[in-house]
């Protein structure tokens, strides 16, 4: 295997969950339990961090706590420079999570399953979730403004919050130019579609 990549981040890479939220996780006397491994894969720590604060949609009194609780629990190397990749990996997040429920909202409503009050409610939040996923669209740099979540989001305890589930990875949702980095030519230059 080639870890050019992971020598180009400066971090080693790890075997991530990628679906860190409270319905993926049991805790008990102090342990943490991670079900539900399908969606695992050999990355970046950084991003299986990003993962866990979109989804969870901590408020930003409880974000940087839990931020925190991740650089302490994590070595040296793997926090190398994590900050500014942190940014780019939640705005992948928003941008994934508007992509993949366009698509589960729509199928919802076409199906007529749902009430006018339930449809109202997925259009609502879809239409929220596009504006911000908007904001990284039109910008040639990813990375989410400073001092908030980059992706609005009920709060975890909000109980509309099941309805919104993970995206698949099924879609492109970046676009990759020829390499241009001398140190790993296996590390292209992303850019938002």
């Amino acid at each position: 295997m080639n870890f050019a990549v992971a020598d180009h981040l400066g971090r080693p890479f790890r075997l991530l969950h990628t679906d860190i939220h409270h319905k993926n996780m049991i805790a008990n006397s102090g342990w943490a339990y991670f079900l539900n491994w399908e969606l695992a894969l050999w990355g970046d720590p950084v991003y299986d961090l990003a993962v866990h604060l979109h989804k969870m949609a901590y408020q930003p009194d409880e974000e940087e706590p839990a931020k925190a609780a991740w650089r302490n629990a994590v070595s040296p190397e793997t926090a190398a420079e994590w900050t500014t990749d942190l940014d780019t990996y939640l705005a992948h997040e928003c941008v994934k999570s508007a992509v993949g429920d366009t698509v589960r909202y729509s199928k919802l409503i076409a199906a007529g399953t749902e009430s006018p009050a339930a449809q109202a409610a997925l259009i609502d939040k879809l239409t929220t979730k596009l504006h911000a996923a908007h904001t990284f669209w039109r910008r040639a740099n990813p990375r989410p403004r400073r001092g908030g979540p980059p992706c609005p989001q009920p709060h975890p305890h909000d109980p509309r919050r099941g309805m919104i589930s993970s995206a698949d990875s099924s879609g492109t949702l970046f676009r990759s130019s020829a390499p241009t980095r001398e140190s790993s030519p296996l590390m292209p230059d992303f850019r938002p579609i």
